[in-house]
């Protein structure tokens, strides 16, 4: 519960917990911003107020070393703050990042020396990082949720192979973040047009939505190489029904020989 920010991050909007028979004392101070609403089947549900929809935006990126840098009780609360990306991808979207050649030159130098920052405020020799403004309490907690949500999606559904969602970016260009894991099986469309999804937040997914437009986004998944595991395996499945269609065949002739007794004469 320390990490309450996640919940925000991954768009947890009801929390459930198991109440004792002899407790009914529901704690008001649960996670900042919970609220009790009722008990049902022993367990205590609260709703998360600060719920953020499926699919939102920010307005600021810094990348995976510099949240990395950061304490593991402050990482929860940068996520809900800037969106974690690779230089590589930090460089792909410059457009939208803000990145510059030899912005992150001396921030690289840092992590190649082994000399990690262990302080709510990082501090690099000749690079100025976000994360040296980021403050973590329960009112800005509010703030960047709050932020967030008026940036996020309008509507977001479920289908068989992934989901579908509707986003109106009032500003720019921008980077559509959805808080599922990332993989390889996925594929996405906006507004029908194929686009590259990007890992971001170290292990989730976001793709670019064109600005001042809304837009229709949707994602679809499909296991690696199913295709070709299903061709390997009907390929084999036809080999094995050659090689019992010929074997069958060479029992039968064999069952077709004729077998002769030979009788030894007995000399009396």
């Amino acid at each position: 519960m320390e990490y309450y920010g996640l919940r925000a991050l991954l768009s947890v909007k009801y929390f459930f917990i198991e109440e004792e028979d002899d407790n009914e004392d529901h704690e008001t101070d649960l996670m900042p911003g919970y609220r009790y609403i009722d008990t049902e089947n022993g367990y205590a549900i609260y709703e998360n107020l600060f719920y953020i929809p499926m699919g939102f935006t920010y307005n600021r990126f810094f990348t995976e070393e510099e949240l990395i840098d950061l304490p593991d009780d402050g990482k929860h609360l940068a996520l809900l703050k800037a969106m974690a990306l690779s230089q590589d991808d930090m460089k792909k979207y410059a457009d939208i990042t803000g990145y510059t050649d030899g912005m992150y030159l001396n921030l690289n130098i840092s992590h190649n020396d082994n000399n990690p920052q262990n302080t709510y405020r990082p501090s690099y020799e000749g690079f100025d990082s976000i994360t040296a403004d980021f403050e973590y309490n329960e009112p800005q907690y509010q703030e960047d949720v709050l932020r967030l949500k008026e940036n996020s999606c309008s509507s977001f559904a479920y289908t068989k192979e992934g989901f579908t969602a509707t986003f109106t970016n009032k500003g720019d260009d921008n980077l559509l973040f959805f808080s599922v894991p990332y993989d390889k099986g996925w594929t996405a469309t906006v507004n029908s047009e194929p686009v590259d999804i990007t890992k971001v937040n170290i292990g989730f997914m976001a793709v670019r939505v064109p600005g001042h437009t809304t837009s229709e986004i949707e994602f679809r998944y499909t296991t690696p190489m199913l295709k070709e595991g299903c061709v390997l395996s009907g390929g084999a499945f036809f080999v094995l029904v050659i090689y019992l269609v010929i074997n069958k065949g060479l029992r039968k002739r064999r069952g077709q020989r004729r077998t002769y007794r030979i009788k030894q004469k007995t000399n009396l």
